[in-house]
Formats: structure tokens, sequence, C-alpha cells
């Protein structure tokens, strides 16, 4: 395919910086796409060199209105050129210039991808501006992209093809913090500090900097001189604050800093603060009617505060200035004794729900139920799915992967509905291993059989190799990199299908049988690997016939028969249910029998190595 982004230009901005890692990852993907920037500044933010760049001379002496005639001249002349098969316009500025350039010369779809909010406080400045914006907008586009949730519900329906499309983080979050200093920091566009919020965070800073004279509020973004100069008059007789221009290194600084602050009184999606959260800072998020919201849980990953609130603002700030000692962990999050009361914990580590499921209902054949009014919460605890064939187990994991979609029902994943995602979107998040390797291996080297995953949802080919290294030796396969998976032993296909799924790096991951055809030592290997996801934070959800298996290495146990669940809670508990155990056609662990028999009520008890 084919795909044109219009771009006002490749540096200084979150959107510039999405648009230019999107289009490298479309571009990985094995697209031909090209970039149209309406000015010739200096490229920042990196593109692959099989991405075409077009550019638009400066504007130097020309009005508006012959500035705009220009760029449509250069939109006509890329898209005779180039014939893209869709146009994405970047923000706002050039959507209805490319909308007419395509009906004139070569008729394509056009995307707004809109980075801003739509709803804005009504202090907010140009707002006449932005009506005629989004005037345009509303009528011209073919399809719409909105950051957020907030965004989509604000609209309330009044325009058709709008799709919810959070920015995307391309850094590897960091599973083990290191040292830090005793920085604040703050990440923008300095001529847009209005928006930004940086005046009222100088104002906080001001007030606070005299009782914390070994931190820095440190300022990071570009802008025109007489706009710094106007914040620097804020804090103009406080030293510990820094204003840095804007850095390639923008990581380095987030590695840095220990708390952050997104001080915006609008926001569409605080890029910012998910860098800032994966490099493990303790974030403050300023909050317009949710949206920010949607990243950050008050209490628990984040401390969220008011817009145009100082006095709030300067109490957060106090919070995490007061408790540095003892804010972070070893993996660099917030512990739940951190407070200043009861009822202001802060943790990283959220406790959210991984699925919510509600009423689910499913059917292949029509008055055929295979699953009934279905009600569960799934946790980050290591969970079995245990049940005699057509219970329902099968089909209900492929509606958490999004392969199959309620009759019924819904289904959350970590608090969204997965009516709005696709199976695309998902594949990043949640991992499926199938019972039947043989369904999913098509490569002719293990290898590249376990890259293929990576490679897909946008890695390069070095990350992935990387990744797939590193599975392949969580699984013990590593010295069979190089052999053809079909000359494998099926014990060894199952591994390496795990292992492809591994190294995508999912937040869940789902198994279907695993321990099929495996001896001790591979389910010993398959058994450290569950304990070592879910030290890391990892959903690991299977479907077991293997009760002393899911005694020994799962926290909890669903039973189901029939479609429906019949019990659900520790396997301590489920277990110890033996009728229920009886009624699923379910036999008990071993141990479990063995301390029944010895007399012992209620108790499960394994052997450890």
């Amino acid at each position: 395919m084919n795909i044109l982004f219009l771009c006002h230009q490749l540096t200084g901005g979150g959107a510039e910086r999405v648009c230019a890692d999107v289009a490298n990852g479309l571009s990985r993907l094995g697209h031909k796409v090209a970039i149209m920037m309406d000015t010739s500044i200096a490229i920042v933010y990196p593109v692959l060199p099989d991405v075409q760049i077009y550019s638009c001379p400066e504007r130097k002496g020309n009005s508006w209105i012959m500035y705009r005639i220009k760029i449509f001249w250069k939109i006509l002349e890329v898209l005779k050129k180039y014939k893209p098969d869709v146009i994405v316009s970047i923000l706002y500025f050039h959507a209805t210039l490319a909308k007419l350039a395509s009906m004139l010369v070569h008729k394509c779809p056009v995307i707004v991808s809109d980075h801003n909010s739509f709803e804005r406080p009504e202090s907010a400045p140009f707002p006449l501006n932005q009506k005629i914006d989004k005037f345009f907008r509303n009528y011209y586009f073919d399809y719409l992209t909105v950051l957020t949730q907030a965004d989509y519900t604000f609209l309330n329906g009044r325009f058709k093809k709008v799709v919810v499309m959070p920015n995307p983080l391309t850094w590897e979050p960091e599973k083990v913090i290191p040292s830090k200093s005793k920085i604040i920091l703050a990440v923008g566009r300095v001529d847009i500090w209005y928006c930004k919020g940086f005046d009222i965070l100088l104002k906080a800073w001001s007030n606070l900097a005299c009782f914390y004279p070994d931190w820095t509020l440190r300022l990071v973004g570009a802008g025109h001189k007489k706009n710094v100069d106007y914040l620097k008059s804020l804090v103009q007789n406080i030293s510990n604050v820094e204003f840095v221009p804007y850095t390639k290194e923008i990581k380095t600084e987030y590695r840095d800093a220990e708390i952050f602050v997104l001080s915006s009184r609008y926001e569409g999606f605080g890029l910012v603060l998910t860098e800032a959260m994966s490099q493990g800072c303790a974030c403050i998020a300023c909050d317009y009617n949710g949206r920010q919201s949607e990243i950050v849980i008050n209490n628990k990953t984040g401390l969220i505060c008011g817009i145009d609130n100082l006095l709030e603002l300067e109490q957060k700030l106090k919070i995490l200035l007061d408790n540095n000692k003892d804010m972070k962990n070893k993996n660099g999050q917030m512990e739940d004794s951190v407070t200043t009361d009861e009822s202001m914990k802060l943790t990283i580590s959220c406790k959210k729900n991984v699925f919510d499921i509600e009423h689910l209902e499913f059917q292949y054949l029509e008055n055929v139920p295979v699953l009934q009014d279905i009600n569960l919460t799934i946790d980050h605890r290591p969970t079995a799915i245990i049940g005699q064939n057509g219970a329902g187990k099968t089909t209900l994991v492929k509606l958490l992967k999004g392969l199959l979609k309620p009759v019924g029902g819904s289904i959350y994943y970590g608090g969204s509905d997965m009516a709005e995602k696709t199976v695309a979107m998902l594949a990043g998040e949640i991992g499926y291993v199938f019972q039947n390797p043989d369904d999913q291996i098509f490569k002719y080297h293990v290898i590249d059989e376990v890259m293929f995953g990576p490679q897909n949802i946008g890695m390069t080919k070095e990350q992935a190799k990387e990744k797939a290294v590193a599975a392949l030796k969580l699984v013990g396969l590593e010295q069979l990199a190089d052999e053809n998976p079909y000359d494998l032993e099926l014990s060894e296909r199952k591994l390496v299908a795990i292992a492809s799924v591994l190294a995508m790096d999912t937040k869940v991951l789902i198994l279907d049988e695993p321990t099929i055809a495996q001896d001790w030592k591979g389910r010993k290997i398959i058994q450290k690997m569950i304990r070592d996801l879910s030290s890391q934070g990892k959903t690991v959800i299977a479907i077991l016939h293997d009760m002393d298996f899911v005694a020994e290495s799962f926290e909890r146990v669903i039973v189901m028969a029939h479609g429906k669940v019949l019990a659900d809670g520790t396997k301590e508990e489920v277990f110890a249910q033996k009728d229920v155990l009886e009624q699923a056609r379910i036999d008990q662990p071993y141990l479990t029998k063995l301390c029944q028999q010895l007399g012992y009520k209620n108790l499960y008890f394994s052997l450890k190595d």
C-alpha cells in the first residue's frame, strides 16, 4: 500500500514525532510510505531511508493565502507522482487541501489524525480558529482518529467513521530503574506555554522551591526567546530552575528525573506522560475532563490534579517531594506505603482488572449456546481454566484474544471495551499459543519463526532477534535456533510456539494446553516461565487438563462446564470442592486427595524443589 502523510514538520512536537514513528513502523511492515512537509526545516525525528520525503519552499514573505496556494500545488504535484492509496493528514493543517486535491487528480481516502483535544476550556486562546478548523474537518474527512475515549464521547456520535487511536509508545519500558536525580521534569513546546500550563507549574514551584533547595525544576522544550523570557520572569528570583532547549536525548532527561509533571490546561493524549511513566518517573497529571485519567489512575499509577488549580498542584508536588526517599521500589514502582494520609496510596503496580467479563454469550450455531451469561473478572494472578472438552474454555480465551466476537454481553480489557479493538490492535498486548503448535508454525528455521511475531508488531529486525534469542533461552531451545521446526519433536515444537509468542513481549499470555507431550523437564521449563512472567507483572492464563500441574503452577482456578462457570477461586479453595469437580468431571490433584485421606480438610500442599 502507498501511504502519504501530510505533516507540518518533523521537529519539535509530539504529533510530528508520532508521524515519524508510525511512518517508520508502516515502512517496516512492507508498505511504501512518504511524508510531505509544508516547510524545509531540517528533520529532527529520524525516518527510515525507505521513507520518501517531500517538502515545500519556506513561506518567507508570502501572504497566508498565497502560501496555502503554494502548498496546494505541491500536494497536487505529489499526488500525481506518488499516487497514494490513502492520505493521512497529521493534525488538520492540510486535510481540506488534500481532499480537494484528491478529488481533482487522484481519488483516495483522506484520514485526519487529530492530536489535539476537541474539547477545550473556555479560557483557551483562539476559540474562533478552533471552531473554523473543526467545521472544515468535519465535512471533508473520510475518517477521523481521535486520541481519547473522552474526545470520542464528546463528539457524541455526531460524525461517522471516528476511531479512538491513542499515541503509541515506541520506547521499551524500563524493568529496573537506575538511580535518579532530584529533578522535577516538564517537557513541551515553550511557544504554547499556555496550553502546556508551564506558567502555573512555575508559580507552584516558586512557592515550594525554598523548602526543597536540593531539588531542581527542569523545563525542556524549544521556543522563541520572548516566550522563554516570559516564563523565566515568573521565577526570576529562584535559582533551582533550569530551562533546557529541545534535545534529541530526551529519554535521558526522563531517566534522570524523579518526578514528572504534565501541567497542561488541555491535552489530547499526554505522550510525554506515557514516556515518563515508562522510564520510572513518579507522575502528576493535570486533567481536563478525564483525558489524562485514561493514562493515569489517580493514587495508583500517579496523581491527578485539576487544571488551573495552583493550590492542588502544590499539594500533589509536596506529597511526592516529602516521600521521595520511600516512594520507589527496586523496579521504579511507587509503594503502597507512601502516604500523607490513609487514603493517599501510590502504586504503579495497579490492581485494576486485566479483563472484566459481563453477561458474556456466544454461539457458533443459532440457538446452540456455547457460553451462557459468563460474568468474570480476571486479574494479574496466574489463572488456570479447567473443564472437560466442550466446556467452552477455548471459546472463552479466543474471545479474550479478540479472535471471536461475543453475540451478547461485553469484555473489557484494561477498562476498554474490546468491541472497539481489532485483532491487530491487540496483537502486541495479548499473546495466544494454540493447542496444536503445527497450527502456528510456518517458517523453516526456528529463529525465523520466533522472530516473525515481534517483526509483525513493528520491532526492527535487530530488536526481534534479541527478543527471539531471549525467548528461546527461556524455553531451553537456544541450541536449536537454526533447526527446521518441522524436524523437531512435538514437545519441542510446542516450546517453539510458546517462544514465538513470548518474543512479542505481550502483557497477557494465553496458553492452550501448554503441557501437551511435555516430559518432566518440559513441564519444569513451562512452570518456571509462568513464575518469571508473573514476577514481571505479566498475566498468564492457561487451559489445562493436567490438575497436578495446575496445582503446582497457578494461583487461581476457574472451573467450567456446559458453557458456565461452576467455581472460581484460589487453587486451595477450588480443589477442596470435590462435589463441584465431580459435576465438571474433573479429578482432584493427587496431593489434594492425599491430604483428604489423611484427614485434613480444605487443605492443599505441594512439594517444593
